[in-house]
């Protein structure tokens, strides 16, 4: 909170008029403390205590390093991914701001345009644009600019400052970031991280990016992506023996073309099949001799094997067919099969003949992890088997495999807003300004006002209206909305030139303005250069004409407007300067002050009215100074006409007066507190 009183006192005939203001306190070290409290617990939590202006100093810095970590998460995730959608989550809204806002500038970079934000985006989307456009520089903003009061002729301007020390902060808490720990600006701590790690959303730790899964690699072609701690690495793939990969293909070849009877060998030149490992090389009850690149079958000399017979006409062996001559052990001749040297029983497809019942008996094809395939279970039939997809999931043309059901595009999830799509599932999601009911799929409004209304000074400095889905900030008459949409600024109802008159004083309040006309008393007129003085028709007295020495010199009239129950005791003062006099410096010339209090207008009912108590009259060591003093807070609204008024003395001998008539206008409104007290 800051005070500024608006005074303008124009004084001749001996005498010149100060205006003093109350300055601001340092409020670095409570800035630092809400940035410390968000550090250590993740949580900004309003704390009243004996100083209220600075636990909400504290609020809102720790507000402000939340809002810089979020923005921070936002644009690693937009260098890493080149993307956004991944925070689509209620409660990331900052986060994906400042990630479009980061991609938005590293475009505007591959461009080769020059890293301009854009002018209607907020401060923290024109951080995140430069940052990561990498032009430099930060956007201009007026926001650190503090409102003053004004007067008739003088203004005056209070800004807070606040000193930090940043000595040790880093170093003193190893924990307080886990990679990298930058200090360098004292009123913050911002940590990042090293190539190949995403800063969480803590602010704090890292985490490992996944260039594989990303695709941001440059493995080249016959390479595969393996992720690491921090980094990947690129395996070359490996053929089988006789092989090598072909990048035109993307798959393993032959190593060498090899003439029939010959295989390409592991030290690249052909050779030798043997034919006789393969089945069936010769006939039964021959034998197989192998050759470079060939073989031929040996006739057995005596008896044919089992399932043979020696032919009466040629002499060789020749297969006996068991099915025809019924010499088979098959349930049903339509079962035997005959080979070459013997004979089968085929069973039904998914069936199995046991030889030593000599029946076809149901194969359980569930035994085969290869029965089913990705999210499924398998049932065995009789005779065959089925597979039974998970639930979300849907049979794909294999029968075999199941793939995801996309709930949210075949319209068959209840949503009220948004549905995303999960593996084997959705779930529900609200827009911006809305929370996800119990039901998980219906979205209820959040009362913003009421959700804020306790935390630090709430979302609105004056009346907060919930909205569907967001919600407004209003002021009471006299006050505008501030750039932000949130705070109330005063209307400088002056500066719009209200008061039409000539010969009116416009006087800016506090939520309102006065104008007012300056009407000369008789024997006074007009000065012609100042409209707020009036000067005695005779300036000149007879020593015997005391009703003339007794008259004011000159009349002085000054405005002052004040909100309402100022409390300068908060800025460790006792009391409050209005108006600083001072009187002819000569040393022959002293000077008397006098004050006399009015008049009190109230402004409405049960309004504590000012008392001459309540103001008091302190010589200062200058020569023949004094300065005005509030010594207690007025409530508002109220008017106070006070006359201040100059005895002068030159040698012992009264020499005259002067009277600054003061109009002391108390606001209905306290300080950054929009209800009327």
């Amino acid at each position: 909170m800051r005070l500024q009183t608006f005074a303008a006192l124009l004084l001749s005939f001996w005498h010149t008029c100060d205006i003093h203001v109350a300055s601001g306190r340092n409020v670095g070290a409570c800035c630092l403390s809400g940035r410390k409290m968000y550090a250590a617990s993740k949580k900004c939590l309003f704390s009243e205590n004996n100083d209220i202006a600075c636990a909400r100093i504290t609020t809102v810095c720790c507000l402000t390093a939340l809002y810089e970590t979020k923005c921070d998460e936002g644009k690693s995730v937009a260098v890493a991914e080149e993307n956004c959608e991944g925070l689509d989550a209620p409660g990331r809204e900052h986060t994906k701001e400042c990630c479009h806002c980061c991609l938005l500038g590293r475009e505007t970079l591959k461009r080769n345009e020059a890293c301009t934000p854009p002018s209607h985006v907020s401060r923290r989307c024109k951080q995140a644009f430069v940052s990561c456009c990498g032009d430099g520089g930060e956007p201009s903003d007026n926001d650190d600019k503090v409102r003053t009061f004004s007067a008739m002729t003088t203004e005056v301007n209070a800004r807070y400052t606040a000193t930090v020390s940043s000595s040790g902060r880093c170093s003193e808490d190893k924990n307080l970031c886990e990679q990298i720990c930058d200090d360098s600006d004292p009123t913050m701590v911002r940590c990042s991280c090293r190539a190949g790690f995403r800063l969480n959303s803590d602010g704090r730790t890292c985490s490992d990016i996944d260039e594989c899964m990303l695709g941001t690699h440059n493995c080249g072609p016959g390479f595969t992506c393996r992720n690491a701690h921090g980094s990947f690495r690129c395996e070359r793939r490996l053929c089988p023996t006789g092989q090598q990969w072909d990048s035109d293909s993307q798959r393993c070849v032959a190593s060498v073309t090899c003439s029939p009877g010959f295989h390409p060998g592991s030290d690249g030149t052909c050779q030798d099949v043997n034919e006789c490992h393969l089945p069936d090389a010769c006939p039964s009850g021959q034998k197989c001799r192998n050759t470079q690149g060939s073989y031929y079958c040996e006739k057995p000399e005596n008896s044919c094997p089992s399932g043979y017979e020696m032919s009466t006409v040629s002499g060789n062996c020749i297969d006996i067919d068991e099915c025809s001559r019924g010499t088979h052990t098959c349930p049903d001749a339509n079962m035997c099969v005959n080979t070459v040297g013997s004979y089968h029983c085929r069973c039904p497809t998914g069936y199995r003949f046991n030889p030593s019942t000599k029946q076809c008996e149901d194969v359980d094809e569930c035994q085969s992890p290869q029965a089913c395939l990705h999210h499924s279970t398998c049932e065995n039939t009789i005779g065959s088997f089925h597979c039974v997809c998970h639930p979300g999931y849907q049979q794909s043309e294999d029968r075999r495999s199941c793939v995801d059901i996309d709930e949210c595009r075949q319209n068959l999830a209840s949503c009220h807003q948004r549905c995303v799509n999960t593996p084997g599932s959705y779930q529900c999601a609200c827009e911006r300004g809305y929370t996800l009911g119990v039901d998980g799929s219906t979205c209820l409004d959040i009362d913003e006002c009421a959700l804020y209304k306790f935390q630090g000074s709430g979302l609105c400095a004056g009346q907060c209206i919930n909205t569907p889905g967001s919600f407004e900030c209003r002021c009471p008459h006299g006050f505008q909305l501030g750039k932000d949409g949130r705070t109330c600024e005063d209307i400088d109802e002056c500066a719009n030139g209200i008061c039409s008159g000539h010969d009116q004083i416009c006087i800016n309040m506090y939520g309102g303005y006065k104008c007012e006309r300056i009407v000369c008393p008789p024997n006074y007129v007009k000065d012609t250069r100042f409209k707020n003085r009036c000067n005695r028709l005779s300036q000149t007295c007879s020593p015997f004409d005391h009703q003339c020495l007794h008259s004011p010199v000159s009349l002085l009239y000054n405005y002052i407007s004040l909100p309402s129950n100022v409390n300068f005791q908060d800025f460790g003062l006792s009391a409050l300067p209005l108006i600083t006099l001072k009187g002819p410096s000569d040393l022959d010339t002293s000077v008397q002050y006098e004050l006399q209090l009015l008049e009190t207008r109230l402004g409405r009912h049960g309004v504590r009215p000012a008392t001459r108590a309540s103001f008091a009259v302190q010589k200062m060591s200058g020569p023949n100074s004094a300065v005005l003093n509030l010594v207690e807070p007025l409530q508002g609204p109220q008017d106070v006409v006070l006359d201040l008024i100059m005895h002068f003395h030159h040698s012992g001998t009264f020499g005259g007066r002067s009277t600054a008539k003061i109009f002391l206008f108390v606001s209905a409104f306290k300080e950054n507190n929009f209800t009327e007290m």
